[in-house]
């Protein structure tokens, strides 16, 4: 028997298997921000001086979140499977958007969070109500799973059919012309 009557199939199989395997990639294209338990700030956008939200899930130890730039570490409480914290930006941090480092055990992940430019205000003799409307998030959090999990695409999942069947007819194809001595040789 050749070798290659062999591994024709294998390169073929191990052809699908790596095409047809999901890469998770974090925003910027790296692996570095994957982690086992998902993570979240809200809102994305505060004002200096404003309250910021965290919630981590996942994780089975306690879970962090930190900002030096902007704010303390904050440990979440919560069970296992959710835990929460809130905190308070200085009220003299810098416009820009900051990286929070969220921690639990010895896996940590980051994501944004953008201070907006202070608002400015005059004062004035009349009395004025402000009424703030919490923005209710949107989208997905951004774990690292890359959106292959939340989008389904059917030309995706076609071509992945396809691949899968074609290896498959392959393989038959191959084996049943050994079994019957018509191989090329």
């Amino acid at each position: 028997m050749r070798r290659t009557s062999i591994a024709v199939p294998l390169v073929a199989a191990a052809a699908v298997v790596g095409l047809s395997t999901p890469v998770a990639f974090a925003q910027g294209g790296t692996s570095s921000n994957v982690t086992s338990f998902g993570f979240s700030v809200f809102p994305t956008t505060v004002a200096p001086g404003g309250t910021v939200a965290f919630a981590a899930t996942g994780c089975s130890s306690t879970a962090t979140a930190a900002a030096p730039a902007l704010f303390n570490t904050v440990t979440l409480s919560g069970n296992g499977t959710s835990q929460t914290g809130t905190t308070t930006v200085g009220a003299s941090a810098t416009p820009g958007t900051t990286n929070v480092t969220f921690t639990c055990g010895t896996e940590s992940g980051t994501t944004p969070l953008t201070i907006s430019a202070a608002s400015t205000s005059t004062s004035t003799s009349t009395s004025t109500s402000t009424t703030a409307t919490a923005a209710t998030p949107t989208g997905a959090v951004a774990t690292g799973v890359g959106g292959s999990v939340l989008t389904s695409d059917p030309m995706e999942a076609a071509a992945g059919v396809l691949l899968l069947t074609g290896a498959s007819a392959s393989a038959v194809w191959m084996m049943r012309r050994r079994r019957t001595g018509t191989a090329a040789s």
